[in-house]
């Protein structure tokens, strides 16, 4: 085969390929700034959570700032790559605000508007993503982020915002809502090189140890792709949560479908109704330590000076696995 016929085969077959790459949509990402102590967000934020369930495509996180309300106990949680994702954006300093796709919401734009996610639904992009989510052993998680490239694109190297959100968290921080969604639990922030040429993949994989705070039955991960700098999305993904890719024995299933405490409410005294030994945490509905120990035949006993009031207890099964339980000790 002469070069010149080489050269005319191999420049075809790259126009083929370019013409059957095929742009994907691009995800909705909504960026929740706020704060369990802020009354403003409490005012505004139903408007904002009824308008996501009317959109459950969009991808929604919850960020928790330090300021204006540093002792709110979420912000307290994970205070540094929350005050850094906010500055970020250049909005440190004020809740309630909203970042849709990279572009920030002007601080009075509607929360409950359907419209706000017009100007986003029609976007595509070159890339696609996907996310999974693992349990290692008693104490990590695994998490991937896969990026494929579709189509022809010039950007080389973009910012990737990836982690963990827990999709609920109860407790009042002092503003009167009792129920935080889609909290950011754990990330992290760096600048990636992108794949070059159609088709090709890059997994970045980020193993965390777990903390007691978290209910692990609530857990997923998520990655955000953006320009860098313009923070413009390029796209987005979450990951199913941790609870669909747990591996657990027949045995793990029966146990942990008829594990129950009581009597509840309780004075002081917790039984189980299973013999198999348990290691327990117990929280304030802010997230803070009470009390750890382990089950003896099959009981708890709580702290003697501990108040009359609504607490968190976390239980930890020989296999590894956790179980949040909401517990009200009345004495």
């Amino acid at each position: 085969m002469s070069l010149k016929r080489f050269i005319f085969i191999f420049s075809w077959m790259s126009v083929l390929s370019s013409a059957n790459a095929q742009l994907t949509s691009k995800a909705i990402v909504l960026e929740h700034f706020t704060n369990s102590r802020c009354s403003i967000c409490a005012n505004r934020n139903p408007a904002l959570l009824q308008n996501l369930a009317s959109h459950p495509q969009v991808l929604n996180l919850s960020i928790h700032p330090s300021s204006p309300f540093a002792n709110c106990f979420l912000s307290q949680r994970n205070a540094i790559v929350n005050d850094s994702r906010t500055n970020f954006y250049g909005i440190y300093g004020g809740t309630p605000r909203i970042v849709i796709n990279g572009v920030v919401q002007t601080p009075g734009v509607n929360f409950g508007a359907p419209s706000i996610f017009s100007p986003f639904q029609q976007d595509s992009t070159a890339f696609s993503m996907e996310v999974s989510i693992e349990k290692k052993g008693i104490d990590s998680i695994i998490y991937r982020v896969k990026i494929i490239k579709l189509a022809p694109e010039s950007i080389e190297s973009a910012f990737l915002f990836s982690g963990l959100s827990q999709d609920t968290i109860f407790g009042n921080g002092g503003n009167g809502e009792l129920a935080h969604h889609q909290v950011l639990v754990a990330a992290n922030q760096e600048i990636i090189s992108l794949p070059m040429q159609i088709n090709d993949s890059l997994i970045i994989t980020k193993r965390l140890a777990v903390l007691g705070v978290w209910d692990l039955t609530r857990l997923a991960a998520f990655g955000i792709l953006q320009q860098n700098p313009q923070r413009a999305l390029i796209q987005a993904a979450r990951s199913d949560l941790l609870t669909s890719s747990l591996q657990t024995s027949t045995k793990d299933i029966a146990i942990n479908a008829t594990l129950r405490l009581y009597p509840n409410p309780t004075a002081g005294i917790l039984k189980s109704n299973q013999a198999e030994p348990f290691s327990f945490r117990l929280y304030t509905l802010q997230g803070d330590l009470l009390q750890k120990g382990a089950s003896l035949a099959g009981e708890i006993k709580l702290r003697d000076d501990l108040s009359s009031g609504l607490y968190l207890i976390q239980l930890t099964t020989e296999s590894g696995e956790n179980h949040t339980r909401k517990v009200l000790l009345k004495k």
